[in-house]
């Protein structure tokens, strides 16, 4: 298989099970990890010359990094947030799965 049609693959399922998605029905103002613009619009797959790029366009997630931390505000009332580090945590998982598929092994450099 292509290497393109295997990222491709991958990041389908990476978008569906590791990107964050609406933690609470009960919560009532708009936000956007609930319309699916982060997973389906600002997360980016690119080929490089060495390899993949996985990035977010945060001109259309701006929020993104703030999704990824630690909830420090008052208003969460030392509540933890469900996401924090699913960025870190996604990007090994995609590598994980990349090396499994291409039958390679994960190197650090």
């Amino acid at each position: 298989m292509e290497l393109e049609n295997v990222v491709a693959s991958i990041m389908r399922k990476t978008r569906e099970e590791k990107v964050p998605r609406r933690p609470n029905a009960k919560l009532k103002h708009p936000h956007a990890l609930w319309t699916g613009n982060l997973k389906y619009n600002a997360l980016r797959v690119m080929k490089s010359p060495t390899g993949v790029l996985i990035s977010v366009d945060e001109n259309i997630a701006p929020y993104m990094p703030f999704t990824n931390e630690k909830w420090i505000s008052p208003k969460w009332k030392g509540a933890k947030n469900p996401n924090e580090h699913w960025w870190e945590n996604m990007s090994k998982d995609f590598v994980k799965d990349l090396a499994q598929e291409l039958k390679g092994k994960v190197k650090k450099l």
